[in-house]
């Protein structure tokens, strides 16, 4: 299915675009419409591994949060999903509800994405955040998937936590500010690029896997966990180390 016309696309929810395999691409500005008991999913493996979904334009919600329009994605584990454009950035009422990603092979925002919350529940290829996201409810950011690139600032509000479920290497290039608990909990490893910040509001963070520090003598990564209240956990369950020789190596607070 393809939208390649210069006008804009509005989705009246409870709505559902399915293929078979095949891609689904919107060229223009799409509006989600409907309220909180709107729905839109688009789902291309209906039969087949999936097929890309393609965003090429901004993405919108119509309806002021909380009553904000959700959105689920399923493209099968051949099927990438692309935002080209800003998520639920534009005007007063732009930030969409829910967005679920039930499988993917590669994810990719480019320009930040803004919604409730954000759930990818598996994923064959690579998940990367090339923008801000920003997310204000208690689901907060939970990403399961293979290799994951975070290379912009991540922000949750309303006790909203941060959980990686990375099969493969978990790349930090932006800030993680939480009001829940940030946890990696996958097979893989971890790279955090300094300088970097990891704050939560007195929730734990805590790493399953190896943390290898990378950004040399003039990057400092910083983990505080009493940005508000007493202060919560810190665990390394697995090894910590500088990819750099000292005496250039990296630092951490």
């Amino acid at each position: 299915m393809t939208q390649d016309g210069a006008g804009a696309v509005s989705i009246t929810a409870p709505r559902t675009i399915s293929t078979t395999s095949d891609a689904v691409n919107f060229l223009k500005a799409v509006t989600l419409t409907g309220g909180a008991s709107g729905l839109v999913s688009i789902d291309t493996r209906v039969s087949g591994t999936g097929g890309d979904i393609t965003f090429q334009n901004t993405l919108d919600a119509s309806t002021a949060a909380p009553a904000s329009e959700t959105l689920t994605l399923n493209a099968g584990s051949a099927g990438n999903i692309l935002f080209t454009g800003a998520v639920g950035a534009t005007g007063a009422n732009g930030r969409l509800g829910a967005i679920t990603i039930p499988n993917a092979h590669d994810v990719t925002e480019s320009a930040g994405l803004t919604a409730a919350s954000l759930t990818q529940s598996a994923g064959t290829g690579t998940t990367t955040l090339n923008g801000a996201v920003n997310t204000n409810t208690a689901t907060g950011v939970h990403l399961t998937g293979t290799t994951q690139t975070v290379n912009a600032g991540l922000t949750t509000t309303g006790n909203g936590p941060v959980t990686f479920t990375n099969a493969g290497l978990l790349t930090l290039n932006g800030d993680l500010i939480a009001d829940g608990a940030v946890t990696q909990d996958g097979a893989g490893a971890v790279s955090i690029t300094a300088p970097r910040t990891i704050s939560t509001t007195s929730d734990a963070v805590n790493f399953l896997k190896a943390v290898t520090l990378t950004g040399g003598a003039s990057g400092l990564v910083s983990i505080d966990t009493r940005v508000s209240g007493t202060g919560g956990d810190i665990t390394f369950q697995n090894t910590l180390d500088a990819s750099t020789a000292a005496p250039a190596s990296e630092t951490l607070t």
